[in-house]
Order: C-alpha cells, then sequence, then structure tokens
C-alpha cells in the first residue's frame, strides 16, 4: 500500500457486508476492485477490516463484515466516494465500459459467479477397479450410489 502523501488528512469510507452468504460477497468484490485502483485500507488494520458476530434478541446471529477505505486514491487520482457511486450506477457504467472501474466490476462478478457455482456443486467420486471406472456424484441416493460401485465389480459384465 502506498503512503498518503504528508499533510494530508483523510477521512474514511465504509462499506459493510450485512450476514454475507460468503467471504466472496459484492461488498467484497466492491472492496477488492477500489484497492485494485490504489484505495487504501485504513493504515490501521484494528479499522481496516472488521467481522462482528452479535446475537441478537430473537436468537439469531447478525454477521458484519467491514472494511474501512481512506476516501482517494495513493495516487490521487480516484475519489472512493465517486468510485463506489460509479459502481452501483449502471448508467455510468453502460456509457463508460471500457473504464478500470466497469472492467474490474465485471470480471469480479464473473468471478463470484463462478465461485458460488462452485460452491454449489456437489462433488463427483471416481472410483477404479482393474480397467473400469465409476463417477458417482455425491448427491445421489446411497442406493444410486451402491448400485454404481456394484457395476464395477467382474461378474456385473
Amino acid at each position: 500500500m502506498a503512503p498518503v502523501a504528508q499533510g494530508k488528512q483523510q477521512g474514511v469510507v465504509i462499506i459493510r457486508a450485512i450476514n454475507p452468504g460468503s467471504v466472496v460477497c459484492p461488498e467484497s468484490i466492491l472492496v477488492n476492485a477500489l484497492t485494485t485502483l490504489g484505495i487504501p485500507l485504513h493504515p490501521d488494520p484494528r479499522f481496516a477490516y472488521v467481522d462482528t458476530r452479535e446475537t441478537l434478541g430473537d436468537g439469531t446471529v447478525k454477521r458484519v463484515q467491514q472494511w474501512a477505505l481512506l476516501t482517494r486514491s495513493s495516487d490521487e487520482k480516484y475519489k472512493t466516494a465517486k468510485l463506489v457511486a460509479w459502481w452501483h450506477d449502471p448508467a455510468w457504467l453502460a456509457a463508460n465500459p471500457t473504464h478500470e472501474l466497469a472492467i474490474l466490476k465485471v470480471g469480479l462478478e464473473n468471478m463470484m459467479r463462478l465461485a458460488e457455482r462452485i460452491r454449489k456443486t456437489p462433488y463427483v467420486a471416481v472410483l477404479r477397479k482393474g480397467g473400469r471406472m465409476a463417477m458417482i456424484p455425491s448427491h445421489l441416493p446411497p442406493e444410486k450410489q451402491a448400485a454404481a460401485r456394484e457395476k464395477l465389480e467382474p461378474s456385473a459384465t
């Protein structure tokens, strides 16, 4: 992280994810894009990222992931608030498809969808016996998995 120019005070911009389903969530990819464009996280690691859990009155747990970023990029090229506004503005993104931020948004959102698909896809067990192989999806009921295993036996020919 490049140092902030001496003598220039910066505030912070807070980005929060409430009960994210994964570490790869819309807010984390926004923070990824901002830091890629040179927006520094708060220099004090105690404030840069905080992950909290709070038990609510009804017994549910509320999780909040919070990032604190400085208000402008290290090279002074970007203001954090402006980048965040552009990120959430479909008209701006459509009008500026070759801007660094627009390209990052498309790439990171694709990565997020891919990660979610991978997370939800059941694994496939590969079993080998002799010259035979069976690929058994883990989400099959046990009786179908057993039937697939039986087909590996030489007597099943």
